[in-house]
């Protein structure tokens, strides 16, 4: 199966955020910020080859910072076959973001710049996403606990 250009955008703009941020990651060693899905899909390859040291610090990082499962939700991404071990999906993976023109349209004419779209929306609603788990997490508040705690510390001694 020939994956165009245009696929790979519809991909990057459906899949989930979860998957979105791994490949940024596994693209930039950094966290997506809130450009993260526009920042992929203008990212045109690592400039290095196989023999460089770039691409073995790369693969390094790559095997040493994500599981088999992430590993397969990118490949699934960018539509490599993501069966093999964690340091065979790297490969993989490397692979295709040194030669990301294997992933785009063979016949570029038939892209046109006006099929661009809007995707603040989609980076708006990642950012929100982003910060209601940071909400969820912030909720629980483990100060309860510790009254919880003080409180029964104080029985022991009165029944003492």
């Amino acid at each position: 199966m020939t994956v165009t250009e245009e696929d790979v955008r519809k991909y990057v703009k459906t899949v989930p955020y979860k998957t979105i941020k791994i490949l940024y990651k596994i693209i930039f060693e950094d966290d997506s910020d809130r450009r993260g899905r526009k920042k992929i899909r203008e990212f045109s390859g690592f400039k290095y080859d196989k023999n460089a040291d770039e691409y073995k610090n790369k693969s390094a990082f790559v095997k040493q910072s994500f599981s088999v499962a992430e590993l397969v939700a990118v490949c699934n991404l960018l539509h490599l076959d993501y069966e093999g071990s964690l340091e065979e999906l790297a490969e993989k993976i490397m692979a295709a973001l040194i030669n990301v023109d294997s992933l785009r349209k063979e016949n570029k004419k038939d892209y046109n710049e006006e099929d661009e779209y809007d995707d603040s929306e989609e980076d708006d609603n990642d950012e929100q996403e982003d910060v209601k788990r940071k909400d969820d997490e912030d909720e629980y508040d483990d100060s309860e606990e510790d009254d919880n705690d003080e409180q029964e510390d104080v029985k022991r001694k009165d029944d003492e």
